[in-house]
Parts: C-alpha cells; sequence; structure tokens
C-alpha cells in the first residue's frame, strides 16, 4: 500500500481528477471523482461460463428521479455486438444457481422490464460503455436492486459476465483478482484539522444494504413433531459476520447447531448443500450452536469470521439451517439481503414483571414506498411473552430502550387518528408471535421518518414489556435553547452533533450568544428532557472511574461565538453507554447551566462549515442538518462569525463535491430545465454574526434515497449581502465512494482516443482509500500510469494540474499502475494510505 490518503481524514480526493497515462507517460484519458450514493459492480467471468470471452468491468447502479441508472465500463465481450444487460433476483454470482431470474414485480408489469434492456453495441475490442435508465426500481425501497446480481448477455443469450450490486462486494472482487503493484510505504505527517474531518462518521445512505435476513419455516420433506421458525439476520464486521435472532418451535432446554449452508434454496433438501466456507480451512460451523428455555426458544448472537454480506465469501442469498439437538435438520431460510432496519428486542426498561427475562424478538423494519406512497413494513418474531394473548406493538417518539423516560408515546402525526392503536400481535400456547405489521405515511427515511426510534411491545393488559431500536444511527443532533428556569441574560442558541467513531464518539458543533473571549464547559448529562431542570441529571459516564465531561470545552471569540469539537472514548450512540436521547448542557464561565439540548438520532446529513476556499477575510463556522420528507430537503442549523445584521443572505446546495478549490464548488444545484428554487433560500444574522438557519423543504431533492435529486455530498454555500461574496462553505455528509468516468485525455490526438474507463474509489479504513476498476481502449499488453492529479476538471489540460500529493516528501503516485490484456482491457485494483475523501486535501472531485 502508498500511505497518505483516505476519504474523510487527510488529503481529501473528492472532485479531483484521476488521469490515465500510456506506456510513454502521455497523458490519454481523464474522468472526475465524483462522491456517489450508489452501489458500485466489479463484473467477472459468470459462473460456469466456459466459453471463449473473458469479461470484466465495473459499473455503478444509482438512485434516479424516476428509478435507477446503471453506468460503467465492460471489455472481454463480442467485438461489434450486442447483448442484454439486467439485474436477477439472486443474491450471489458465486453459484449461477443462484443468480436466478430477471427481477421484476410480475405482478406489476404486464411484460418482463429487462427483456429489451441491452448494452450498446461494443467496438472493435468488445469494449463498451453504458449509461441507461431503469424506471420504477430502487435501491432499497419498491423493487430493490441493491446486492442482486448484474448479469451481462452475449448476443446469443448466453449469461458471459457478473456482479453483485454491492460496494464492499466490488472492492473485494477487485482487490482478490489483481494484485496491486509494489510500492514504498510513505506515511505523511499530520496536518492540523478539526476532528470532525478527521474522524467523521460515514454517512448512513439510505440506499446500502445494512443486513440479511432469513424468515426460517421447516426443513424441507422435514416431518417430525417440531415446529422450527424464527427471524435471523446478518450484519458485516470488521472481521466477518455476526449473526443474531430469535428462534421458536425447537425442542426444550437443549443445544443445536446453526449453519450457513452451500444452497441458495430452501425448497428442495437436495439443494440446500452442505456447511459454506473454504474447503482449505477448518469448518467454522462446527460450534455454531443455539441453547434453547423451557419453552424451546433460543436467542442467537454469534460471530465468525472470514464472511461477509457480499464480499470474501458471501453469505447474502445462501441458506441458514437450524438443527435439532441429534442433528436432524429442521428449519431452514434464504438470507435475504435488505435495506431495512433489525431490530433487536429485550425486556423494557424499569420493567421487573414476570417477563423480564424471557422477552426477546428480532423484527425488520422496511420501506414499502413506491411513487404513490409510503410506508413501512413490521415482520419478525417475539418470544417469552404471555401464552395465547394479543398485545400491542407500537413505534415510539424516543430514540432509547436505555431509560424509561426517554421512550415517549406513540409516534404519530397527532392531527389525525393514531395508526398505532391496531397494531398488535398475538402469541401461541408458549407465547411465541410472529410479527406482520405495515403501515402506511411512515417510512424509515423520509416522510415520518422510523429509523432509530424505539419499537415497544406491551402485554395484553397494555404494560411496555420489551423494546428495541429500530436500527443502529451514525448521527445524533441536539438543537440547544435557553436552560430550563435559567434566568441571566446569556440566551445561547446552537447545534451540537454527535457521530459514532470506531473508538467512541465526536462532538463537533456551533455555538452563539455566549460570553466573549472565555471558556465553559460543554457536556452530555444523564436525563433524556431538557423541559425540567430537576431531570437533567449531571454528567453521564456510567461505571467510569473518572468523569471525562471535566475536560470537554467551548472557547468563544470576540462576538461570543463558538466551535465545539472533540472525541470522547468509551461512548456509543446507541452501543456501550449510549448519549442518543440523552441532554446536551452548556455552562457559562462560572459554571452555570445556560443551554440545553436533547441528542435525537437522524437519518439526515450532518454539515460541518468553514470559511469558503480562498476567502482570507472569512472565517465562518456551522453546523448544519439535512433532512428529507415528502416534500423535499430542509436545512437546519447554527452559523456564527457571518456578516453581522445581514438580512435574507443567500444559502444554497451548490453542484460541487469539495470545499478545498473553489473552482470546484460549482452553481446552484437544480434541474436546470425549470426555475432555481435556491433563488429564495436564506438566513438573516443578528448582530453578532449569528444565525438560525431554517430552510424548509425545497421541493425536488433527497438526501440520498430514490425519487429526487440527492444533495448528499454536495456542497452548501453561505453568501454575503453582496451575493456575489461566498463566506462559508461545507459538504452534506462524509461520503465513503466515488466514481470516475473516464474519457480521452482534453487535448489527446493519438491512436488511444477511444480511451473510455471507470473508476471507483472507497475507503477501506481510517486513512486509507481503494482504487479499483476497468479501463479500455488502451495499448495492447501494455503497462501506464494512473494517478490522483491536483486538478478539478477535465475540460481543458491546462487545469488539470499535476501529481497530487500535498505535503508529502516523496510521490506515492509514481508506484499506481494499470497493465493491460491483447485486448487493451485492463482490470486494477491498489490501495493508497494518507488521503481523504471531503477534509484536508480533498480527493474526490479531482483528475
Amino acid at each position: 500500500a502508498v500511505k497518505g490518503f483516505s476519504f474523510a481524514g487527510t488529503n481529501p480526493v473528492a472532485g479531483r481528477a484521476v488521469v490515465v497515462h500510456d506506456s510513454s507517460g502521455a497523458r490519454v484519458g481523464c474522468g472526475l471523482l465524483v462522491p456517489t450514493v450508489g452501489e458500485i459492480v466489479t463484473v467477472d467471468t459468470y459462473p460456469g461460463y466456459v466459453g471463449s470471452l473473458n469479461v470484466e468491468g465495473t459499473f455503478v447502479v444509482e438512485p434516479s428521479a424516476l428509478g435507477i441508472t446503471i453506468k460503467g465500463t465492460a471489455g472481454g465481450l463480442e467485438a461489434s455486438g450486442s447483448g442484454g444487460l439486467h439485474i436477477h433476483t439472486g443474491y450471489t454470482v458465486a453459484d449461477a444457481s443462484g443468480v436466478g431470474g430477471h427481477y421484476y414485480d410480475m405482478a406489476a408489469y404486464s411484460s418482463d422490464p429487462w427483456t429489451p434492456i441491452t448494452y450498446p453495441t461494443t467496438d472493435a475490442e468488445g469494449s463498451v460503455s453504458v449509461s441507461l435508465n431503469m424506471s420504477d426500481f430502487t435501491m432499497n425501497a419498491g423493487q430493490p436492486v441493491a446486492l442482486r446480481a448484474l448479469v451481462l448477455h452475449a448476443s446469443n443469450g448466453d449469461r458471459v459476465g457478473a456482479g453483485l450490486i454491492s460496494t464492499t462486494a466490488a472492492a473485494d472482487v477487485a482487490a482478490s483478482t489483481i494484485s496491486p503493484t509494489p510500492a514504498p510505504t510513505h506515511v505523511p505527517s499530520p496536518s492540523p484539522t478539526t476532528p470532525a474531518y478527521l474522524a467523521r462518521a460515514k454517512s448512513a445512505e439510505a440506499t446500502h444494504p445494512r443486513a440479511a435476513v432469513a424468515t426460517v419455516a421447516m426443513y424441507p420433506d422435514y416431518a417430525g413433531l417440531l415446529q422450527a421458525m424464527g427471524t435471523v439476520a446478518v450484519q458485516n464486521t470488521v472481521s466477518g459476520i455476526s449473526l443474531f435472532g430469535t428462534l421458536t418451535g425447537l425442542e426444550e432446554s437443549v443445544v443445536g447447531g446453526i449453519h450457513i449452508h452451500t444452497g441458495v434454496t430452501c425448497d428442495d433438501a437436495s439443494l440446500v448443500g452442505g456447511h459454506y466456507f473454504g474447503g482449505d480451512t477448518t469448518d467454522p460451523w462446527l460450534n455454531t450452536q443455539y441453547s434453547t428455555n423451557a419453552m424451546g426458544v433460543a436467542s442467537v448472537e454469534l460471530s465468525v469470521s472470514g464472511f461477509s454480506l457480499g464480499g470474501d465469501y458471501p453469505v447474502a442469498g445462501r441458506a441458514f439451517v437450524v438443527h435439532a439437538a441429534n442433528g436432524d435438520r429442521i428449519g431452514c431460510g434464504v438470507l435475504m439481503a435488505t435495506a431495512g432496519e433489525v431490530v433487536t428486542l429485550g425486556a423494557y426498561p424499569g420493567y421487573m414483571g414476570m417477563y423480564e427475562n424471557s422477552t426477546t424478538g428480532t423484527v425488520v423494519v422496511t420501506n414499502t414506498e413506491d411513487r404513490g406512497s409510503v410506508g413501512v413494513s413490521i415482520m419478525g418474531t417475539m418470544a417469552g411473552l404471555e401464552m395465547g394473548e394479543t398485545g400491542g406493538f407500537h413505534i415510539h417518539t424516543g430514540y432509547t430502550c436505555d431509560d424509561a423516560s426517554g421512550v415517549g408515546g406513540h409516534y404519530y402525526d397527532t392531527t389525525g387518528t393514531d395508526p398505532w392503536l391496531n397494531t398488535h400481535y398475538k402469541t401461541d400456547t408458549k407465547g411465541c408471535a410472529t410479527v406482520n405489521i405495515t403501515v402506511s405515511d411512515f417510512s424509515l427515511d423520509r416522510s415520518w421518518p422510523v429509523a432509530y426510534r424505539a419499537v415497544v411491545a406491551h402485554l395484553s393488559t397494555g404494560t411496555r414489556v420489551a423494546c428495541g431500536l429500530a436500527g443502529t444511527p451514525q448521527a445524533a443532533v441536539a438543537t440547544l435553547a435557553v436552560y430550563p428556569g435559567y434566568q441571566p441574560g446569556i440566551t445561547v442558541v446552537g447545534t451540537v452533533a454527535v457521530e459514532d467513531t470506531a473508538d467512541g464518539i465526536i462532538v463537533t458543533g456551533t455555538l452563539g450568544g455566549l460570553e466573549t473571549n472565555t471558556m465553559g464547559g460543554i457536556h452530555i448529562h444523564t436525563g433524556v428532557t431538557c423541559d425540567d431542570a430537576s431531570l437533567v441529571g449531571g454528567h453521564y459516564y456510567p461505571g467510569m472511574s473518572s468523569d471525562p465531561w471535566v475536560a470537554t470545552m467551548w472557547y468563544s471569540g470576540s462576538t461570543g461565538s463558538a466551535s465545539v469539537s472533540f472525541a470522547v472514548s468509551s461512548f456509543s450512540l446507541t452501543g456501550m453507554n449510549p448519549v442518543a436521547n440523552r441532554a446536551v448542557v452548556v455552562h457559562a464561565a462560572n459554571g452555570d447551566r445556560i443551554a440545553c439540548g436533547v441528542l435525537m438520532s437522524t437519518v439526515g446529513e450532518v454539515v460541518a462549515l468553514g470559511a469558503y476556499p480562498g476567502n482570507a477575510m472569512s472565517n465562518t463556522t456551522g453546523t448544519l442538518l439535512v433532512t428529507q420528507d415528502s416534500m423535499g430537503v430542509s436545512i437546519m442549523g447554527t452559523v456564527a462569525n457571518v456578516e453581522a445584521s445581514c438580512l435574507n443572505c443567500g444559502l444554497h446546495i451548490h453542484t460541487g463535491y469539495t470545499c478545498d478549490d473553489a473552482s470546484a464548488v460549482g452553481g446552484h444545484y437544480y434541474d436546470t430545465t425549470g426555475s432555481d428554487p435556491w433563488a429564495s433560500t436564506s438566513y438573516t444574522s443578528n448582530a453578532d454574526g449569528v444565525a438560525t438557519v431554517a430552510v424548509n423543504d425545497v421541493a425536488g431533492f433527497t438526501t440520498v434515497s430514490t425519487y429526487g435529486m440527492p444533495a448528499a455530498y454536495r456542497t452548501v454555500v453561505l453568501h454575503k449581502s453582496d451575493s456575489s461574496i461566498r463566506s462559508g462553505c461545507g459538504v452534506v455528509g462524509a461520503p465513503s465512494t466515488a466514481v470516475a468516468s473516464l474519457s480521452t485525455y482534453p487535448g489527446y490526438a493519438g491512436v488511444l482516443s477511444g480511451m473510455m474507463g471507470t473508476i471507483a474509489v472507497t475507503e477501506t479504513e481510517v486513512g486509507t482509500i481503494k482504487m479499483f476498476g476497468t479501463l479500455t481502449g488502451l495499448e495492447a499488453m501494455a503497462t501506464g500510469g494512473i494517478h490522483i492529479h491536483t486538478g478539478v476538471t477535465c475540460d481543458d489540460a491546462s487545469l488539470v494540474g499535476g501529481h497530487y500529493y500535498p505535503g508529502m516528501s516523496s510521490d506515492p503516485w509514481d508506484y499506481t499502475t494499470y497493465s493491460t490484456g491483447s485486448n487493451g482491457v485492463a482490470t486494477f485494483a491498489f490501495a493508497v494510505k494518507g488521503f481523504s475523501f471531503a477534509g484536508t486535501n480533498p480527493v474526490a472531485g479531482r483528475a
């Protein structure tokens, strides 16, 4: 690996230019790295195909205003031919039997929508560039395509190439098929920057699959007395997968095996296969077991290394099998990828009744939306409840199951009827229940978002017996107001964001209205409300030997504003020592509590604003949250150190993806066939240059999901009263993937003027980016360079610049190369350390 790069830390790459050189060093291709909310696909030879073609390619599948787009480059196809390009039902490309047929809702179509879809005619070497749209499909809602198989056909219909619609799988396939070019290790000196850039949590894109879920039913052809049922989920971990869930209908008080098998179906016992693992390793499934209680219920929780959802040894699409104590196969379910949120339910906080130690459950909350409506479904398994009874099952307003006072009541539009009055489960004679609920007018991430809220099960008496959170948030945001009961003259406003990191949390924010040129404390407290001073509590540090909050401070300037940025270990949003739904308290210099806000988990995107690039007179700061609903996107938050008393000054989302280079920020981002919605969006500051931002419902936009123009990863720009002066800039969210579509280098007129390619950049760990992709139209059997350059355009050769490695003592790009085959096609992959995506020295958007 070449050290010195990453996505969201040092040396950011978003918006920069990727340049391809031929074997002589001439620049022959160029493309800008554009952050994407989509999924990357690395295409390789179709499983079992033994023909003469050697297909390789790189694609990106992204949400669009009408559905999805599929763009990319492939080589190794028939020369001067065309064939089908389709998304199939399966979640695997490792086994032809699991790829399935064309994926679409047969009840909604009179004919197969994929039948007429083909890639353009290839060139004389069998290479092609693809760009097509499919309406009414989505990444994760109606007709979701994420993690499914993308298949390329030859002109005769043969399946010749395939890849999973999964960035994780794409990166793993690329890395496993192409050996990176050896290069020396180079570690750049760290540059001063804010922790918000060094450790920003990755945006929790609604497009990305969060888990694979198996609904367990009776094993095919099993004729015994047991009735195994349940819900089991698999999620990626750093070293492999975690497998967790709830099983019922098993033998009482026994131990049995649970395994993932090679098969991709539970319809035919002969096709389920044996344990799934690498044949040259020890079988990891020999010791994966469940233990039942006296009611035949098992709560499953285990980890297995070496597997993934869609990367190395992918388990999505394979069969999960439950064995009896004697080894008989009694239950089976196929692990289906989902972009829904998995909920693990346990005892309700403070509940001390007879079901305190038995209540358990696993459910999945998914979007049911299509273009005409929104809604959520809740499906799964509950156990350890009353026998033969009906109880309520609802989503509540709170973002915690750690404190009963923070769970809140039913979550709904209180101007209408409570839809949760009629949502129930019904238990069997052993206190187990299958949950199957659909509720309209809600969503995971748009109108009335339920993600990260508390899911509550009630007994037949109405008592709250179980609680779990609908997913794991990446960020929570508190809007600060005057502390309850505080009377003196300090009126603080502010926005504080908390984001999960590998080591704990980072706290960032913007405060205004403080005392000038001084400092004071800012802490997270035990309370879950700011309505009553007696309930806010003291510093929150459960079970710790020392109070970490005594050292967390704000520092104000001459206008009484402050930017907050610090990291605290041993906390999380909803895991160990959870801070979501707790109170953030700001203290005056003398220790008085002067402001308070509750940390609300969010599906929105956080924006950290700084000075506009090149504006040496600006010290603008700000913290904003961009969210979406059925009306469009809203922007809320606090900005400081802007022009004082600036009335209706501009605040807009721009086309660019980086705030590192003014030339790449771009103009207003909108559908230019219509009117500019940003012409009327603004903020108004007070005499100290502080403003509370409230831009509501800008129509036609989304954050990251389908059916709108996605605002994620684009720039937010603040203007002064002289609208030609841009004073502040920030990026919407923290991207983790970018794609460059390459074409001929500007001004190049040589024999390789037909070169094209698709390159993806992802972050594999903090401070490391991986580049991989497919290049075509190059010299045969040759090696050339591929580098990220300083420029943020491919329109003018004079602006592309040289290799991008700011502050480094040696050039890491001297060692990044590709090698072509006899058809002039190259598939490559390498890792580069020490760069970032959108922080200091960004590479996204560069050439």
